[in-house]
């Protein structure tokens, strides 16, 4: 159903908007690729974020709440957590930090485009599979899918060279 939705957004994005509008400011990019000790800032940011809600969804009530929403719904509702609750915060937390992401995507790209991202949407979604989420949710860990993620960009790098 996910690979489902994603391509309708697809073909509404490109039916709505086919042609590239929008420039993203030099100042916003030289911030973001800015680096502290050779690393670009962008990625120290995204590293502490993903040890942060690592660590927030394996030590905090909050995160034990949400894997247990997700694992299984009805059983965590029997136990007291509020289930909707839980999966409109996971939504809103996911929605936020994709959006981050695309400010991160467009500053690199410098145009606003439909199609920007068309292969990366289906790469992440490999990058989380391959790091042992579930597909349905309350399983896998961040970290993992931060390996999944680099093995499939070294995948991605060294498939120029076949």
């Amino acid at each position: 159903m996910t690979v489902a939705r994603f391509v309708g957004r697809e073909v509404v994005s490109l039916a709505s908007r086919a042609v590239r509008e929008g420039m993203s400011a030099d100042a916003v990019g030289s911030l973001v690729e800015y680096k502290v000790a050779g690393i670009p800032r962008a990625m120290l940011a995204a590293i502490i974020t993903i040890v942060a809600m690592e660590w927030g969804c394996t030590r905090t009530s909050w995160g034990r709440a949400l894997r247990a929403s997700g694992s299984n719904g009805d059983t965590a509702a029997r136990l007291g957590i509020r289930t909707p609750v839980q999966v409109m915060a996971a939504f809103a937390g996911c929605g936020l930090l994709t959006g981050m992401g695309g400010l991160l995507l467009a500053t690199q790209v410098g145009v606003g485009s439909a199609v920007t991202g068309l292969d990366l949407s289906i790469m992440s979604i490999t990058a989380v599979m391959i790091g042992g989420a579930s597909v349905t949710g309350g399983r896998g860990s961040m970290l993992a899918t931060l390996a999944g993620a680099l093995l499939v960009q070294v995948i991605y790098s060294a498939s120029s060279f076949l």
